[in-house]
């Protein structure tokens, strides 16, 4: 699907390369050189993704995404940072905590990850999307039923993640919400989320697809944080597709809880 993304950033070099990078994909780019031009054209051609450097002149990305937020009509459109400020001590993880954005990717950076980065970006918006009404739905049907057969808040990191990704071939929306914390979820109620994960999996044709975890390829759990590295498959009218993906969780009150995901 061709989607409309907006390239923030005061480096004409890199907004140059980022744009020729996503339109070999297909999809058109926007560019703006400041944080005030940004928001000017976000105001105007409201795109669907936005990736934005945060060391700007005029104004910041940190102020670019605080106005954002505040913003009824551009809060659910989902940014990606792209930006030379991460180091050991501030890896990545923490400033999409932090800033509470959808991604972060670090200068320089590789052309695959950042087609990699957006392509998740909007596959993940198909999980939170906060876009539009939510679909009523009839009273007879409970959007709090869980068939899942792992209690979530004794599983381990890997047997969540197994119970997120698989919980599609049962349509047991309420389990794949109960995997995610909350910042993955998108602010929105239990309630709220399954009916946009059951709207999106008729729109979908979610039928014609099941999903996976095929292969566990790493686990390692410190304290409150584990890393889950699988190699999910995905088949499609009976076709097969394998793709790596990494999940990060955190250990909360209620068990382990899905905080990010990359691919590869």
């Amino acid at each position: 699907m061709r989607r409309r993304i907006l390239i923030i950033d005061d480096e004409p070099d890199v907004r140059a390369m980022a744009a020729a990078i996503i339109s070999t994909k297909g999809h058109e780019t926007l560019e703006a050189g400041d944080g005030v031009e940004g928001m000017e054209v976000m105001e105007r051609e409201r795109p669907d993704l936005v990736i934005c450097d945060l060391m700007m002149p005029r104004m910041s990305g940190l102020e670019v995404i605080k106005r954002k937020k505040r913003n009824d009509a551009l809060a659910s459109i989902p940014i990606i940072i792209l930006s030379a400020m991460a180091t050991d001590t501030h890896p990545p993880e923490f400033w999409i905590r932090s800033l509470g954005v959808d991604d972060y990717i670090v200068k320089p950076f590789d052309p695959l990850d950042l087609l990699g980065r957006v392509e998740y970006v909007f596959r993940r918006s198909g999980y939170v999307s906060t876009r539009g009404p939510v679909t009523p739905t009839s009273r007879s049907v409970s959007t709090e039923q869980t068939v899942c057969p792992v209690d979530l808040a004794d599983a381990n990191p890997a047997e969540v993640v197994r119970a997120f990704i698989e919980s599609w071939n049962l349509q047991d929306f309420a389990t794949e919400f109960s995997a995610l914390a909350e910042e993955m979820a998108g602010g929105l109620t239990r309630h709220d989320y399954v009916l946009r994960r059951r709207r999106c999996y008729i729109d979908e044709r979610g039928q014609d697809r099941t999903q996976y975890l095929d292969r566990l390829i790493e686990e390692k759990i410190s304290i409150n944080v584990a890393k889950v590295v699988v190699e999910r498959r995905d088949r499609v009218l009976g076709a097969d597709e394998r793709n790596r993906e990494t999940y990060t969780l955190k250990k909360t009150g209620y068990g382990w809880k899905i905080i990010a995901v990359r691919p590869g």
